[in-house]
């Protein structure tokens, strides 16, 4: 039970970094600028589509090497429920992962995302916004630990108890920069190997993002699993992105 809890904070907090670093590098409606700063990964829903947007992962139809069910959270409308868990069902064990999905669409995600997807590659525009969320994902392991141990200073001093600085922290051990997919048309993908610290606990996580074209809409997929089971989220992803 610890661990699951362990896997599902650390997934979270990973997710918190990559999603508005996501939001602020490409031109999601959260924040301006391509500068990443640390303030503005507290506000981890910020990065939520807004405008012509759904999720995409309930729809889909499922195999019976895959299934999903999404997190339903009292506050948060159906339509908005981006997140859910993710199961690849193996002959010796079932392989668990966090998964967001958001679908969207409209002149304003035309305006946003369209230059990443052209016949002949992409604007100039939309490749400094991609270079700077490159960046933001190379200087992540920093920005992370930087706000854990912001977080750990504000507990002691609100609460009064000496907890430990070190109680959260992460290691990026591999880092995979966004890039073309060769094998599938107008894809992307980026991924990160991590090793993060929960209470003591050393989890190894593997994040996988991948962002598409799909006819007149564009979908956006992050998987957070054990690093153990890359592979298997890896093909799970770009099967999900066809």
């Amino acid at each position: 039970m610890k661990m699951k809890y362990g896997m599902s904070m650390a997934a979270v907090l990973l997710l918190g970094t990559v999603s508005p670093a996501l939001a602020t590098s490409l031109p999601l409606p959260a924040g301006s600028g391509t500068d990443i700063q640390t303030e503005s990964l507290y506000d981890v829903a910020a990065w939520l589509p807004s405008g012509e947007s759904k999720p995409f992962l309930p729809q889909r139809q499922w195999t019976k090497h895959v299934s999903y069910q999404p997190l339903s959270l009292p506050m948060v409308p159906p339509n908005h429920q981006y997140a859910g868990v993710l199961t690849i069902h193996q002959k010796k064990a079932d392989i668990p992962a966090l998964a967001v999905g958001v679908e969207m669409k409209g002149k304003e995600a035309d305006a946003d995302f369209g230059g990443m997807f052209l016949p002949g590659g992409y604007t100039q525009e939309a490749g400094k916004k991609m270079l700077s969320f490159n960046m933001a994902l190379m200087n992540s392991e920093n920005i992370l630990n930087e706000i854990f141990l912001k977080t750990s200073s504000s507990a002691r001093t609100i609460t009064g108890q000496l907890l430990p600085y070190d109680l959260l922290a992460v290691d990026m051990k591999q880092v995979e920069q966004l890039h073309k997919v060769k094998s599938m048309k107008d894809t992307y993908a980026f991924s990160v190997r991590s090793q993060v610290m929960v209470d003591g606990w050393m989890l190894p996580l593997y994040i996988r993002g991948v962002a598409a074209k799909r006819d007149d809409a564009y979908r956006f997929l992050m998987i957070t699993g054990w690093d153990n089971s890359r592979e298997e989220i890896d093909r799970t992803a770009l099967e999900i992105m066809r």
